[in-house]
């Protein structure tokens, strides 16, 4: 239950009580579930309700790796989660949601849910909330309020006046620094997933497409010119607008971070955009430079760079400029079960200078996938962003090569294997 303190308080702050019942657990889950963190995100949501639902009704012996891979994400009964790390891969961006809400929008809530590392069962538990804030006058030698507890107040200030309050972790974060450069209130920011449609023409043409030619049009009589099956349907194929599953789930989890609810953010299919948009937006591009072909406009900035040799069916990173260790060459097969997986990260100026780019580059979808997990990743970001150099106060750009592993088709987190700050 709730009650506000009386309107002669200067805070207009709720104040909850657990009545600690199966009816208030459900009310929270779906309060959860409604949030910003969840809405928009269909299996993390049946995740936590599954788990939640498990717990709450007594059947807590059902919440197990298996039964979730098999439940809520559709594998088989046979499947073996030794050789599938989905539901290891989800929980964690699971966690990361829940934490992500009650430091935000549930920051009110009188109970807590959380999913502890190492298993799958959710906990509920009382936060300490102090409903006298600012209703009382301090009481002689105390302490001076801690920090956490002070940045709770402000946060309360800065929503009953209707304004907007940066999360001091995040604000005090290199990854933070990084995200609010790219999200931000001045311009808008375009998430580009990869043109699907795109890839398979070219792979049935055995011909890469420019951008000039994708910006005008032309690539789709130029690649059914060269394609060994008839050129009426190579042309049907290369005017399909698809886009991989993975680049979608990307793209929404890219719009539910904090930062980008009080951005003009904007998910755009690749071939509608024009030149003019990235001289006065922000832009994050998913793909690589096959897929995406925009990732060309900023190729010559790159020391790495990800390329596609048709013939061969390899992809190939060229590290432009090896230092002492390094390749010049990352290749990767596609035929190779065993394979590692490559993705190039770059943050760079847009093309006006004022803007910024974000680009994930990815072998496969599973390098795409590879390079979210550590770009979404604000601990692994913050430990890579610590070697750069000072950058007066703003995030450094970079251009960094990853290495996964993948397991079952998908990528775990990645690991940076050379990099440059530019």
């Amino acid at each position: 239950m709730a009650f506000n303190l009386p309107t002669g308080s200067r805070l207009g702050i709720t104040i909850c009580f657990v009545v600690e019942g199966a009816g208030d657990r459900r009310a929270l889950v779906d309060r959860v579930l409604a949030s910003r963190q969840f809405a928009r995100s269909i299996k993390l949501s049946a995740f936590l309700r599954f788990v939640c639902d498990s717990a709450i009704d007594g059947a807590i012996a059902q919440v197990s790796e298996h039964n979730i891979g098999v439940r809520v994400f559709g594998r088989p009964p046979a499947y073996n989660p030794a050789e599938d790390n989905i539901v290891r891969s989800q929980a964690r961006l699971l966690r990361q949601r829940l934490d992500a809400y009650f430091e935000g929008e549930g920051r009110t809530e009188a109970l807590r849910i959380s999913i502890p590392k190492g298993a799958y069962r959710p906990v509920f538990e009382r936060r300490a909330l102090d409903a006298a804030v600012g209703s009382a006058p301090p009481v002689a030698g105390a302490r001076a309020m801690t920090r956490r507890r002070a940045m709770t107040v402000a946060a309360s200030l800065a929503v009953s006046a209707g304004g907007y309050a940066v999360w001091p972790r995040a604000a005090e974060s290199r990854s933070g620094a990084l995200w609010q450069s790219i999200f931000n209130r001045t311009r808008s920011t375009l998430i580009v997933p990869a043109d699907t449609g795109l890839v398979l023409a070219q792979d049935l043409a055995q011909q890469s497409v420019t951008l000039a030619d994708y910006i005008t049009g032309d690539y789709v009589a130029k690649l059914a010119s060269h394609g060994s099956i008839s050129s009426d349907l190579l042309r049907r194929i290369a005017r399909r607008r698809y886009s991989g599953a993975v680049d979608v789930a990307v793209a929404s989890r890219l719009m539910t971070r904090p930062e980008a609810s009080s951005a003009k953010a904007m998910v755009r299919y690749s071939r509608d955009l024009r030149l003019a948009e990235f001289k006065v937006s922000n832009a994050i591009l998913l793909g690589a430079p096959h897929s995406n072909p925009w990732l060309q406009l900023f190729g010559k900035k790159l020391n790495f760079w990800l390329d596609l040799d048709l013939a061969q069916s390899e992809f190939i990173v060229q590290n432009r400029s090896p230092r002492p260790g390094e390749q010049r060459e990352y290749r990767t097969h596609l035929k190779d079960a065993q394979r590692s997986v490559w993705a190039v990260l770059s943050f760079l100026p847009n093309v006006d200078d004022a803007g910024r780019v974000l680009m994930l580059a990815g072998a496969s979808t599973a390098g795409t996938e590879a390079a979210a997990e550590f770009l979404l990743n604000d601990d692994a970001m913050n430990a890579f962003l610590a070697r750069s150099p000072a950058s007066n106060g703003g995030p450094s750009y970079f251009n960094v090569l990853l290495e996964a592993h993948p397991v079952a088709g998908t990528a775990p987190q990645a690991r940076p294997i050379a990099w440059r700050f530019l």
